[in-house]
């Protein structure tokens, strides 16, 4: 067994979803020169995530990661960030809910979501990318993602106040979905393929 170098800590192994695990790898390559699948491997290990070589390589396809020319001339990975969360969001807001979503609570119009470690910014943009007319706009941290809805009369377009989704409410659909209860709008929009 082998110990770690004096005042080097070893963090847990953190289960994460392909997803998740995937918005990690890219943000890891978008914040640093990676140049090899050995050096991906070692800093995923250092923030607690395990991976085989097998496991990396598909995330690096599914990711479409190539190697570019980096400053000094040496090859290393590059994710276009715009486009490689596109890539693992096309699966339904249902799906996502699924695999993602670990809690929601609502504070009137702002909702909070919890995901696992290092998945809240790929939720947010599926979030973001579902248009739904509830959701002003979302902000995410590693876990958490802030969801601001809009008041219920703004949603439906009815300034007297209509019926339309509330904080309260977003978080319950969303929360069926997680639990693939959900067969309503909310589900058909995240979903459009989705029969109602």
């Amino acid at each position: 067994m082998t110990t770690p170098a004096p005042g080097a800590t070893r963090r847990a192994a953190v289960p994460l979803t392909k997803h998740a695990r995937q918005a990690r790898l890219a943000g890891l390559i978008a914040r640093e020169p990676v140049r090899s699948q050995t050096e991906l491997a070692r800093l995923l290990a250092a923030e607690g995530v395990q991976v085989t070589q097998a496991t990396l390589s598909r995330d690096l396809e599914d990711l479409g990661a190539t190697k570019v020319r980096g400053p000094d001339g040496a090859l290393v990975y590059a994710v276009d960030v715009n486009l490689a969360p596109t890539e693992s969001v096309r699966l339904p807001l249902g799906r996502l809910c699924e695999d993602l979503l670990v809690s929601a609570e609502a504070n009137g119009d702002l909702l909070v979501l919890r995901t696992p470690a290092g998945a809240a910014q790929l939720f947010a943009s599926a979030l973001d990318r579902a248009a739904l007319p509830e959701v002003m706009g979302t902000i995410a941290g590693d876990d958490t993602v802030l969801v601001v809805c809009r008041s219920a009369r703004l949603a439906t377009g009815d300034p007297s106040g209509g019926e339309g989704t509330t904080g309260p409410e977003l978080a319950a659909r969303l929360l069926d979905l997680a639990d693939g209860r959900s067969r309503g709008s909310l589900a058909n929009l995240a979903d459009p393929a989705r029969p109602a």
